[in-house]
């Protein structure tokens, strides 16, 4: 873009908003777009105008704009390029109907996936269970939803027999003498309690 590419840019901006135009303003927003192609900035004029009412364009308003126009022209370039390849015509002839390849796939995927719940999507159905599960819990009622093969099995050392071995828990005179420990630590046995 030429500098008088960018004062054409300013001057489309300033028919839209009335904005006043020095050549400073024409330097600088020359230093912003620049590299933008000319044409596309005032594209990008006429689009944001089309939609915006409220504030003034600014050059990032522009690049975002062109980005935009640009990934446009490559995804109608593509499409073009995907008709040709295929022998369909590249003109604005309308779609075929596909409704009914689309209900056949919609049964295939159907038939695969398994029986859902037609209440898991709705709003609330998280907290509705939750107070089921509060009110079978009061009650006493058994969970529906449980299935005791899917409960993980109790490990070796969550054994139900007792503790193990020689722990402290187990021995009076060691139970006693880790109480005394204790409260020796932390400041709570008289003079006459404490350990040996």
């Amino acid at each position: 873009m030429t500098l008088g590419d960018a004062a054409r840019v300013l001057s489309k901006a300033a028919a839209y908003d009335g904005r006043t135009i020095g050549d400073s303003d024409v330097l600088a927003w020359h230093e912003a777009i620049g590299d933008l192609d000319a044409a596309d900035s005032l594209a990008a004029v006429a689009r944001f105008y089309g939609v915006v009412v409220d504030r003034r364009l600014m050059p990032g308003d522009v690049r975002i704009l062109v980005s935009e126009i640009e990934r446009e022209y490559r995804r109608d370039r593509r499409l073009a390029l995907a008709a040709a390849a295929t022998g369909h015509a590249t003109d604005a002839t309308p779609l075929a109907d596909r409704s009914a390849e689309i209900r056949a796939f919609v049964g295939q995927v159907r038939d695969v996936l398994p029986d859902g719940d037609p209440d898991a999507l709705r709003y609330g159905t998280r907290y509705w269970r939750r107070e089921q599960a509060i009110g079978r819990e009061r009650s006493e009622e058994p969970n529906p939803r449980y299935d005791p093969s899917l409960a993980a099995p109790i490990a070796d050392w969550q054994s139900a027999t007792g503790a193990p071995e020689r722990c402290w828990w187990e021995d009076d005179t060691a139970r006693e003498r880790h109480a005394v420990q204790e409260l020796a630590k932390a400041g709570r046995l008289s003079s006459r309690e404490e350990p040996a």
